[in-house]
């Protein structure tokens, strides 16, 4: 192909006549023609770019960029707009290479900064994001860019200074539902419940239709034990749209523990005819049934949900088998933990060691290891030679029993328990085991056997 650098200084002239002229479609017909052509002016692959941007054409924007940089690398604006059209296209990681580079050239491109941000934050990349967002944060007008700026603070454990920004932004704009919705959100996730009650409420004001929000509600009345509200926000949901599965299996779960078992299995049994391959619906069936003696449509319905994708359906897959293994071993074994039901006991335990006491003491007010100390008191067992604490736990009784015994032993399934009861130092003796079997095949005798809330 012949060289085209002499007819540079007329094509520019035509493009520009075009362009000011806001007539792209011709334009984009020269570029077409010389789009494969080794053109070394810069300023033609700039104005090249120019109409591929107004066109919204942003695979051609891509070439004209990399053109650009062919010729003038350390071009940060032909950079930054090839990070923008590759974060348009959804090609995140390449995008984010552009916007380093931008940044290695020029380390106040705040615009730069707020695209890694926004990238770094959709990949997850919390810590990250938040570097790029405090580069930039005197350059962020942008309200959308401001709501996810103020969720990268709370999620980064940045509360104080995401609530003083949220405020701010409150105060302009009262009425921001995704602002609105992430603060229910934080205060849900922290335990904060009346707060979040408060902008879950107000999300459903501005927006009495939003499903999420009223699921959610839903959820936050149902672990406060408010199941007649929780019922009448997930019945709102279904009103809004009956074709999502989680919210019918989250009212069945509702109508369990309010006993309207046959109203349960109504909604467990619609959420799977919507979504035939979660196994949490056909989990939560068979727990019915196991309720009402059904037990082969229970055994069906369990080993229903073993055979649906666990992995990638469930947020904790280990658990739910562990779950599932345990109701199918009861139905067999009614009256003996096999292997799966201790398996499922212990896994269960084990996971809650770490906020057990903390749990317990100050969120439930537990009263029962003083409850029993008192009892013994009172009937006057000052010493005693030998004591079992049978589920022992983290040792909460152990404090109170060590005065009475000579000899204390303590025995739990959980091996993370057992660890967090040795670190008290209050028991002689402590053992990972099954206490069913342990009485069975000990040749120890006990003066006092303590079973704080174990049966």
């Amino acid at each position: 192909m012949p060289s085209t650098d002499k007819k540079i200084p007329r094509l520019k002239n035509d493009l520009l006549k075009l362009v000011r002229s806001g007539q792209y479609k011709k334009a984009e017909k020269i570029y077409a023609k010389y789009k494969e052509r080794s053109l070394t002016d810069v300023d033609i692959w700039k104005i090249f770019a120019s109409i591929n941007s107004h066109t919204g054409n942003l695979i051609e924007l891509t070439h004209c960029c990399k053109k650009i940089l062919e010729i003038t690398p350390e071009d940060t604006l032909a950079r930054y707009n090839l990070g923008a059209a590759l974060q348009n296209l959804g090609d995140l990681e390449t995008a984010l290479e552009q916007y380093q580079s931008c940044l290695a050239i020029d380390p106040n491109h705040f615009n730069a900064h707020i695209n890694s941000a926004l990238i770094l934050h959709q990949q997850g990349r919390m810590n990250e994001a938040l570097y790029h967002f405090q580069k930039s944060k005197h350059a962020i007008n942008e309200t959308e860019i401001k709501v996810t700026f103020i969720q990268t603070l709370l999620k980064t454990n940045n509360e104080h200074t995401a609530l003083v920004e949220a405020k701010d932004l409150l105060r302009r704009e009262p009425n921001n539902i995704k602002l609105l919705f992430i603060l229910a959100q934080h205060y849900y996730e922290h335990h904060n419940y009346p707060e979040s009650e408060k902008y879950y409420l107000k999300v459903i004001a501005l927006e009495p239709d939003n499903i999420q929000a009223l699921n959610n509600l839903g959820r936050l009345y149902d672990v406060n034990g408010l199941y007649e509200r929780a019922i009448e926000k997930y019945t709102e949901a279904i009103k809004v749209d009956e074709s999502i599965s989680v919210i019918h299996n989250n009212l069945g779960k509702i109508y369990i523990k309010t006993s309207s078992l046959q109203d349960a299995e109504v909604a467990f049994k619609q959420a799977i005819s919507l979504d035939p391959a979660h196994p949490e619906a056909y989990f939560n069936l068979g727990k019915i049934y196991i309720e009402q003696k059904r037990n082969d449509e229970a055994r069906k319905m369990l080993n229903e949900a073993l055979n649906k994708d666990i992995n990638n359906k469930m947020e904790k897959p280990e658990e739910f088998i562990l779950a599932v293994k345990y109701h199918l071993s009861s139905l067999d074994n009614p009256n003996k933990l096999n292997e799966d039901q201790k398996a499922f006991v212990a896994d269960l335990f084990d996971g809650y060691a770490d906020k057990f006491d903390n749990h317990l003491i100050n969120k439930l007010n537990y009263q029962t290891p003083k409850i029993i100390s008192d009892l013994l008191l009172r009937h006057k067992i000052r010493k005693s030679r030998k004591t079992l604490d049978m589920g022992c736990g983290t040792g909460l009784c152990g404090r109170f029993l060590k005065d009475i015994s000579d000899f204390l032993t303590g025995i739990d399934l959980s091996q993370k328990m057992i660890n967090k009861a040795r670190k008290l130092h209050c028991y002689d003796e402590l053992i990972v085991g099954e206490m069913t079997e342990f009485l069975n095949t000990t040749p120890h005798t006990f003066d006092i056997v303590v079973a704080a809330d174990v049966f």
